[in-house]
């Protein structure tokens, strides 16, 4: 069957076993949930599944929420199993806050893409197509893990095309080309090919802009933060040393560059500083005792700065969102909370956070034990968290679907 465009459908309900989302359905969309952006309306959401390659057709939906109903509820579930694809990888908002882009990847040797959703109508309005073919030097291997995606403002956008390699590489596209193509694939106008090698290289991943760059960081692929041009693609590479943690989850907020790493580790860059050794301006451990794991996502509430910890440990497992200053030099932690963990056999998360303008909310990605009982009908695999920022009184106050429903 060829691709005919995505199902939608109007206020659900999906089931979480004994918990139940607003909507009179039974497939739970939020099983493995990792993503979530505020649209400055609706909460978006979509899956990863078990380390984010998991076939359930459970990871082909976009759930779209109201965080400000009590209790929040699905407004639309999107269903884009008509197309080619594993999970969908990553959600952003669009620079001009119009648009949400979906990265749907599937494996190396297949055709992913970057869906351009219109958050008011939820029609999808743009294809971007990343290439199948070799992509990543010194030795091209097969893409088409469509890994991020994001624009400067300036109709340049950039999607991630990952072979799982150090050397992978970034499609550059012209935004109002593929919006007037609509549904239809666009290919992109530009490859730019990182070069990888030994297990080291200049690998992208997730995505950030602010400053006149886009910036990215080698995650699992060394210790790389590269700054690249939207406009034309140029790039630069700044390499830490080898015995530091690997850097994940670059973001942009108060004119500053975040990420972090797997050992609890939270650090804060001076973009006006890259390529020197004044570039790094903090380095804030956020570790707790434990085997932590740091999936490095931030969020803001326009004040201070959200980060999220995972502690592993098979008697001491628990989820902790950070609250931290924000003036370089200075960063500290104002706020630890602790979050509940619902009852899978390993937690992964909180994979990224979102603010709506009152709340952070959290989507914290639960993981079966070597995935026996990942697909159990009624099993539970995610959870979505709500913080409040009071100051003083800063502590989560619900969680769906374990602590109740939506």
């Amino acid at each position: 069957m060829g691709i005919c465009g995505p199902r939608i459908t109007g206020e659900r309900m999906i089931g979480f076993g004994a918990q139940m989302l607003n909507t009179e359905d039974k497939k739970p969309p939020l099983h493995g949930l990792a993503n979530i952006v505020f649209d400055g309306k609706y909460l978006w959401l979509s899956n990863r599944g078990e380390f984010g390659q998991d076939t359930n057709p459970l990871n082909k939906f976009v759930t779209v929420v109201d965080p400000f109903q009590a209790p929040p509820r699905v407004v639309k579930i999107i269903d884009l199993s008509a197309y080619t694809f594993i999970v969908v990888r990553n959600i952003r908002l669009s620079h001009n806050g119009l648009y949400i882009y979906v990265c749907l990847s599937g494996n190396p040797g297949t055709s992913g893409r970057c869906l351009i959703i219109d958050k008011s109508t939820f029609a999808i309005i743009g294809n971007a197509q990343i290439t199948s073919a070799g992509i990543g030097l010194p030795t091209p291997q097969a893409g088409g893990r469509a890994v991020d995606a994001i624009d400067d403002g300036a109709d340049h956008l950039w999607v991630v095309n990952s072979n799982q390699q150090p050397g992978n590489a970034m499609e550059r596209f012209s935004l109002s080309a593929v919006l007037a193509n609509g549904a239809a694939p666009t290919t992109s106008l530009q490859i730019v090919n990182f070069t990888g090698s030994g297990g080291i290289g200049q690998h992208a991943e997730e995505l950030c802009f602010g400053a006149g760059f886009i910036w990215t960081s080698s995650s699992d692929f060394g210790w790389t933060i590269t700054r690249l041009n939207p406009a034309n693609g140029a790039f630069t590479t700044q390499v830490f040393p080898s015995n530091t943690n690997v850097r994940w989850g670059l973001s942009f907020f108060f004119g500053a560059l975040w990420g972090g790493d797997f050992a609890g580790g939270v650090f804060r860059y001076d973009p006006a500083q890259f390529g020197t050794g004044g570039f790094q301006t903090d380095h804030v451990d956020i570790s707790t005792p434990g085997s932590n794991t740091t999936l490095n996502t931030f969020a803001s509430d326009g004040t201070f700065l959200w980060t999220g910890i995972a502690v592993e440990a098979p008697t001491n497992r628990k989820i902790t969102i950070f609250k931290l200053s924000t003036t370089g030099g200075s960063i500290t932690v104002l706020k630890r909370v602790l979050c509940a963990v619902g009852p899978s056999s390993t937690v992964s998360g909180p994979y990224q956070l979102a603010f709506d303008g009152q709340y952070i909310w959290g989507a914290q990605r639960f993981e079966s034990l070597n995935g026996l009982a990942y697909n159990v009908p009624g099993s539970l695999s995610g959870n979505l968290v709500k913080v409040s920022i009071t100051p003083g009184a800063e502590q989560q106050i619900a969680n769906w679907p374990t602590g109740g429903t939506i």
